[in-house]
Parts: structure tokens; C-alpha cells; sequence
């Protein structure tokens, strides 16, 4: 990585336009990280562009990816997520927030899909001097300088979505694995996985079964199941007529103690804190 950049704020801009604006840039640069980094929730979108490390990217859904120099985090408003950085190796990414309309039409339209979180972008010094050509310029109140810079973002995320589609979630084997998860998800999670019904239709046994899943996959079968899980009780969780108790049942839990340690187990927020976050923001 190259040595001219350095751990700093680039941007911080408070004017807005009925579009919507940049609010916040900068560099951390040879980050040596002490702890896993708790489950995060923004108001705005995020982009991090990864310069030097390794890590591994979770979201609330139970997404689970690796992560290299070259990757773009992107991350959505009130949508939860974490990633845990390999402390054996210094760590530094460029940050930019970003929210407005336009945004927000993106992803209703599902340009910008959570499912899709990460894009992997190489060379990096030319991404990185196109990212500091967005966000170098001084702030300004100014409605054309607003709108420009708008624009001139929507034109650099178009780029990246198309230069970075393509390099994560595409494995070999996507039609296997894709199998493999529509038998799995056919499972009532609220009661034991029948892993015979699971692995017939596949030919194989529960243990070349699981070996083959976590080679695709990345991901045990039970780890799967248990995101799946997560993922059901936190839709749940925006229930507020529903009690944890309930919840718990519905997806598959012994009771609610089991329930709140797989949770935050999994998110790194209790279900209460969760729910607090999903009903009354960030």
C-alpha cells in the first residue's frame, strides 16, 4: 500500500440537497485492531474500501464472506453488520457516507441489494485516486457544487457495481449450493433438521454433504441453519406485540435463555438491544 496515506477525516459536510449529499470521508491507515467490532448500525450508506488486511464481513441475515485487499463494504441504512479484522495484520480502509432520495430509489429499485454487500475493485491506487477526487474538494454551500458532486458519485458507484460485479458470491458450484440451501430452507426451523430428508435428494451422505456445503458454501449446514434462524427471529423481533419467549419457539430454540446466547452470539446484540435498534434507530 502506498505510504503517502494517512489516518485522517477528508470530508464532513453538513449542506444538503433535495438529492441528497456526501456527509463524511476519511482514512484509517495501519490499524492494529484489540477486539472483534460489535454489530454496527448507520443512518446513512457506507462504502469501505479495504486498502491492507483481511477480515471477515457478517450482517444481520447471517451473511458470512471473506474479505482482501481490493474489497468495497457497502452497508445500508439501519441494516446491522460487523467485520472482524485478522488482529495478525495491520488494518486500512477509506470510509464515505453517504444518504438522500436518490440513494434511497437505488435501493428500492435494488441496484444497491444487502445481498450484495461486498465488490472487489484492483488496481487500488487508481479506485483510491478517484475516491479522493470525490471527496478532496473543499465543502461548499453551494446548490451546483451539491449537485455536481452527486452526480459525480452516482457516476463512480455505477462503475463500481459494474467493475466489482461478478467477484464475490459467484462460486463454481452456485447451482449445487443453491440445492443444497432450497432443501435446507424447506425445513421447519422451528422444529429438528431432518438431515436424511436433507441429503437424499442429493446423492450423499450427511458427511460428504457437509464437506461439500462448507467447500461452496464457506459455512457448516448447521451454521447455515442457525443463520436462517437469526435471520427469522429478527424479523420477528420488529414484532413488538411478540414476546421473546414466543419468538424463541417459533424458531426453533429450547427457550428464551438459549435464544438470547445464540443471538448475541451471532449479532453481538442481545434481542432487546436489537429491537430497540430496529424501532427506534441508531
Amino acid at each position: 500500500m502506498a505510504k503517502k496515506w494517512k489516518t485522517g477525516e477528508i470530508l464532513r459536510q453538513t449542506a444538503t440537497h433535495p438529492l441528497g449529499r456526501l456527509t463524511l470521508a476519511g482514512l484509517l491507515v495501519d490499524y492494529q485492531v484489540t477486539g472483534p467490532m460489535p454489530m454496527r448500525f448507520w443512518d446513512t450508506f457506507v462504502v469501505v474500501y479495504v486498502l491492507a488486511g483481511r477480515a471477515r464481513f457478517h450482517d444481520e441475515t447471517g451473511l458470512s464472506l471473506p474479505v482482501r485487499p481490493g474489497d468495497l463494504l457497502l452497508m445500508f441504512p439501519g441494516h446491522g453488520y460487523h467485520y472482524d479484522v485478522d488482529p495478525r495484520c495491520s488494518w486500512s480502509e477509506f470510509a464515505l457516507h453517504f444518504q438522500g432520495p436518490v440513494f434511497d430509489l437505488w435501493r428500492q429499485l435494488k441496484i444497491l441489494d444487502p445481498a450484495r454487500p461486498i465488490y472487489h475493485l484492483k488496481p487500488i491506487e487508481p479506485w483510491m485516486e478517484r475516491f479522493e477526487r470525490l471527496v478532496r474538494p473543499r465543502p461548499t454551500r453551494r446548490a451546483s457544487h451539491l449537485l455536481k458532486q452527486i452526480c459525480q458519485w452516482q457516476e463512480l458507484l455505477s462503475d463500481i457495481l459494474a467493475e466489482g460485479r461478478g467477484q464475490k458470491n459467484d462460486r463454481p458450484q452456485n447451482l449445487w449450493l443453491g440445492q443444497a440451501t432450497a432443501l435446507l430452507d424447506n425445513q421447519s426451523f422451528a422444529e429438528p433438521i431432518d438431515w436424511q430428508a436433507v441429503v437424499e435428494p442429493m446423492g450423499l451422505s450427511y458427511g460428504r454433504f457437509r464437506k461439500k456445503f462448507v467447500q461452496t458454501s464457506g459455512t457448516s449446514p448447521a451454521k447455515y441453519i442457525m443463520a436462517r434462524r437469526l435471520e427469522t427471529a429478527c424479523k420477528l423481533l420488529e414484532d413488538r406485540k411478540l414476546g421473546l419467549k414466543e419468538i424463541a419457539r417459533t424458531c426453533g430454540f429450547c427457550d428464551a435463555f438459549q435464544f438470547s446466547r445464540q443471538f448475541k452470539k451471532g449479532l453481538r446484540l442481545s434481542p432487546t438491544e436489537y429491537r430497540q435498534h430496529k424501532l427506534h434507530g441508531p
